[in-house]
């Protein structure tokens, strides 16, 4: 996963407060309060850091879950970003901690395998979650496509929730301490907090299979060369769709697409309950949507998450905006054009694309700014940084969608021409 540009600073610092230090400070608090004092005295910097790096891994549990509260808030790329970062850091502690607090019998047992399989969940991550951190380093990139062959969908999802059985090990190795099982408080906060959480992670899954919305494939055409175009209609999608919106989807009945997937909708919403997704064929999931996704074939989603409306929405009414896409990554951002550029707000879109397959709904877009007067700028290739300092508007906000280095690049010309990252909004499928 990858940081979300929905940079709304007092909101994601909050979030970031809040997970890294209000969370985890009553059960720190609980323990120095309550522990013996000969074991404050002697370990209490190092049982401090057990015990955090505990919470926040049941922090991480929690994100995994989605909650959709917290996606409108700061979107699900930062809570991803939050997920990630939670459970490095709590590996990072864990190494502190065992290196300063010795265990012995069941509790060294314990503590060590769920510190080996964290260990193992985050290099997972980093490999294969993580495409922000593959597209940097390119050893990493040609490892994760190397072992992509091997580990599909479905595999790598059940193995990221290896940590589940971390937690339960390290609730199991905070039991077996003789000295940490007499704090009773604590032992009654921490494992009502890691009941909670389970519960939820198990109630979030359950609700994913059998109380997500269900609908059936209306086509899947082919849209460019490796794009496929994929029509679902699913009743009860409408509740809650905004412009700029992505769903996750699954097909039940396929083996090996029983997991789901995140796509952006690629129309606006609409009373009919029909969804539009612009999908590349980029893994073994999306390479095999054209021969699977026949008509009737059943779809499962979830509702809409992300942040391109709530972000013009709390950015005034009347602000121009300007888009900034590339290639696959113009789907989201094209309700978005449709919706506030017909009359409603000054938009101005800026879209590239490595070649003339890659310039997705042409037609639409020429077709649109005709109408409206609109400013479209297409190219064939990367916008030199001359030519996106060129498309700053006085009061406007920005949209960018497109490949990481894309957007970074985007990213960095606006900031150096005067743009606020107040005022900078992207959501990169970046995990």
């Amino acid at each position: 996963m990858t940081r979300s540009g929905n940079l709304i600073p007092a909101r994601l610092a909050a979030a970031w407060i809040v997970a890294l230090a209000v969370v985890p400070a009553p059960f720190v608090a609980t323990m120095a309060a309550f522990i013996r004092p000969v074991y404050r005295t002697a370990f209490m910097t190092p049982i401090a850091l057990g015990v955090i790096a505990y919470v926040w891994m049941l922090e991480a549990v929690y994100l995994s879950c989605r909650p959709r509260w917290l996606d409108r808030l700061i979107g699900l790329p930062n809570i991803y970003m939050m997920h990630g970062v939670l459970g490095m850091l709590a590996l990072i502690l864990a190494a502190f901690h065992r290196a300063d607090l010795p265990a012995f019998g069941p509790a060294k047992m314990y503590g060590n395998l769920a510190f080996w399989l964290l260990l193992a969940v985050v290099v997972l991550a980093v490999i294969f979650m993580a495409r922000w951190i593959a597209d940097l380093i390119p050893p990493i990139g040609w490892l994760k496509r190397q072992l992509e062959r091997v580990f599909r969908h479905e595999i790598n999802v059940w193995l990221h929730r290896i940590i589940l059985i971390a937690v339960v090990l390290v609730c199991l190795h905070f039991h077996a301490i003789r000295y940490i099982v007499t704090v009773t408080p604590f032992i009654v906060l921490t494992d009502a907090a890691t009941i909670a959480v389970l519960a939820w992670y198990a109630y979030s899954r359950w609700h994913e299979r059998f109380g997500a919305l269900h609908g059936r494939v209306i086509s899947c055409t082919l849209a460019a060369p490796n794009v496929c175009r994929l029509t679902v209609r699913v009743p009860g999608i409408s509740h809650g769709w905004e412009e700029g919106d992505f769903a996750f989807l699954r097909f039940p009945r396929v083996n090996g697409m029983k997991e789901y997937h995140p796509f952006s909708m690629a129309n606006m919403p609409n009373g009919e309950d029909e969804a539009v997704f612009l999908i590349r064929g980029d893994g073994d999931f999306t390479r095999r949507l054209p021969t699977v996704a026949a008509a009737g074939t059943d779809v499962d989603m979830l509702p809409p998450f992300g942040r391109y409306r709530r972000f013009l929405d709390e950015h005034g009414g009347d602000r121009p905006i300007v888009v900034f896409a590339g290639g696959i990554g113009v789907t989201p951002l094209l309700p978005i054009i449709f919706r506030f550029g017909d009359g409603r707000r000054p938009v101005r879109v800026m879209y590239c694309a490595h070649d003339e397959n890659g310039l997705l709904c042409r037609d639409e877009l020429e077709s649109w700014s005709q109408r409206t007067g609109s400013l479209l700028t297409l190219k064939v290739g990367r916008f030199t940084a001359e030519e996106l300092r060129s498309a700053v508007t006085p009061d406007a906000v920005y949209l960018i969608a497109g490949p990481t280095g894309m957007t970074r690049t985007v990213r960095r010309v606006l900031r150096k021409a005067g743009v606020s990252a107040e005022d900078i909004c992207y959501e990169p499928f970046a995990w």
